[in-house]
């Protein structure tokens, strides 16, 4: 799943079992450690997750975290 995080392209996979966060640039994605999602959680509670911790990037513009794909 792609998401918009606050201005951010994360994409959000599953793999072996466990979500796995890549942040997405400039024609570039680079897996990022800083982020762990409980591996239990279903779609939704992964988007209501990191909503929680990650507000403290929301702007103006980006004042919330939009599913992509």
């Amino acid at each position: 799943m792609k998401l918009n995080s606050y201005g951010k392209l994360l994409e959000i996979k599953r793999e072996n079992e466990i979500w796995v966060v890549y942040e997405v640039g400039e024609g570039k994605k680079s897996r990022s450690n800083d982020i762990y999602i409980p591996s239990e959680y279903n779609e939704k509670q992964v988007v209501r997750f990191l909503e929680d911790i990650l507000h403290e990037r929301a702007t103006p513009d980006n004042p919330n975290i939009k599913v992509i794909d």
